[in-house]
């Protein structure tokens, strides 16, 4: 937009509201998806503890299965001197059990949080795509209340564009019959003075004031006072078609002001409010490729 259109109207207050609403959830999605991140990692090390955990029982239960199966009489069994000692890694029966418990509690604890995450993602997703969809319904609504305002100045101005040329019409053809007045009035004037300049040739007593003296002066003073009114019309008409020009320039430059606003308003502003993302897009759903889905 250009010279006076460029103010901040609702259309632009909104739209900061809405690269302000943008940018904070910018912020909560990035911490969500830290936290997702974290959980993620926490659940990877519970399920490794617990593979680790898994791992370690089949084997001994692998090994004791073997143990069980060997007999006196049968069997890979050898002599193994200086292995009746209790080894100082081992470790007791409560400890193991407390262990495996702890593992299974941990396992537990993740899985409980990632469920209680799994339901925070979803709200988060379901309010800010929410947030994002009535405020983008926000601006589309101002834009086109903007541009139908716009519009409506816009035929408003050209209406009183067109009642100044007419009234610009009316005062140059007054103008014209001002000054054909002022130029039918200069062959009488002329006239009179010469008769008077000739009357006043008379000789002796014959120069008198008589009744003709007393006219031809007053027709001479009643043209000049005639031409002098039509002068000071003609002025004053040639000023106000003056004033007329230059409320012309002003409407046409304003229209022309106010035609760019609604040009980008509408056919840019809204065109491209057009692909703003679904609310199911908003809320992480992908059925297709942005900008290639069906509406």
């Amino acid at each position: 937009r250009i010279d006076y259109d460029l103010v901040q109207d609702a259309a632009e207050k909104e739209l900061l509201k809405e690269i302000e609403l943008i940018s904070q959830v910018q912020d909560t999605l990035s911490r969500t998806l830290q936290q997702t991140k974290d959980q993620l990692e926490a659940c990877k090390e519970a399920k490794h503890r617990l593979e680790m955990d898994w791992s370690d029982k089949y084997s001994a239960q692998h090994l004791d299965s073997r143990s069980v199966n060997l007999k006196n009489n049968r069997g890979n069994i050898q002599r193994k001197s200086g292995k009746a000692l209790y080894n100082v890694t081992e470790s007791l029966p409560g400890d193991w059990q407390t262990f495996t418990d702890n593992n299974i509690r941990l396992a537990e604890q993740e899985r409980e949080a990632s469920i209680r995450l799994r339901g925070v993602i979803g709200s988060t997703l379901s309010n800010t795509s929410q947030d994002l969809r009535e405020q983008a319904d926000r601006v589309q609504q101002s834009l086109t209340d903007r541009v139908a305002e716009t519009e409506e100045a816009t035929r408003k101005l050209e209406t009183n564009l067109k009642k100044t040329v007419d009234e610009i019409a009316q005062v140059e053809t007054m103008i014209r019959n001002l000054k054909d007045a002022i130029w039918e009035k200069d062959a009488p004037n002329k006239v009179a003075q010469t008769r008077l300049t000739n009357r006043h040739q008379r000789p002796n007593i014959e120069q008198c004031r008589d009744e003709p003296a007393h006219r031809l002066i007053e027709e001479v003073t009643e043209i000049e006072d005639t031409v002098r009114q039509l002068e000071t019309k003609l002025e004053q008409s040639e000023q106000r078609q003056r004033e007329l020009q230059s409320t012309r320039l002003a409407l046409e430059k304003e229209i022309s002001v106010k035609k760019t606003s609604v040009s980008i308003d509408r056919d840019r502003c809204l065109r491209e409010r057009t692909c703003f993302p679904a609310t199911n897009h908003l809320s992480g759903y992908r059925t297709a490729p942005f900008g290639l889905e069906q509406t």
